[in-house]
């Protein structure tokens, strides 16, 4: 029996666009075959994929980050 929050996890979280897609390909296909994996999180922030060069400190904290 599993309590909820009590079991091993694990998370992926790519950092890159091209590690999504790795992350993706490798939990979502074997041997060729589509499959539907029984457990898979996956934590995403996309706007964090792309350099953003000039948004500043100062910027994010105007914004309430």
């Amino acid at each position: 029996m599993a309590v909820l929050g009590s079991g091993q996890t694990q998370i992926e979280r790519p950092t890159t666009p091209k590690a999504v897609a790795l992350v993706l390909r490798n939990s979502f296909a074997s041997n060729g075959t589509v499959i539907i994996p029984n457990e898979f999180a996956l934590d995403l922030s996309i706007y964090w994929l792309w350099d953003h060069p000039n948004y500043t400190y100062e910027q994010y904290v105007e914004d309430g980050g």
